[in-house]
């Protein structure tokens, strides 16, 4: 997949160069984890504050947000990211603030 996304972006030749991947990383921006691993590092160990944030898939934090509808759209996708095996797929960013 990471070869097709260069060869699209090789053509559009448009300028546009991602952050360089860590060697864990699916694509571009797309680290792997998920709503699950998440929690369960955090069980893992010992932390003195925590807070998460799911942000839902059509969000502010989206850029495309500022399409008109998309602000339409947000508020029936945002009760979904708290519903189990659902999250997953209705969840446009995991924010994670934590205190060792």
């Amino acid at each position: 997949m990471i070869s097709a996304v260069q060869e699209i972006m090789h053509e559009r030749n448009d300028g546009y160069e991602p952050h360089a991947m860590r060697p864990r990383d699916k694509l571009w921006t797309l680290n792997g984890a998920t709503i699950r691993s998440v929690n369960a590092m955090i069980r893992r160990r010992k932390f003195q504050n925590v807070r998460i944030e799911l942000a839902p898939l059509f969000s502010t934090m989206n850029e495309k947000w500022a399409r008109w509808k998309m602000r339409y759209y947000a508020p029936f996708f945002r009760p979904l990211r708290h519903v189990a095996f659902l999250n997953e797929l209705f969840v446009h960013r995991i924010v994670l603030e934590i205190t060792k």
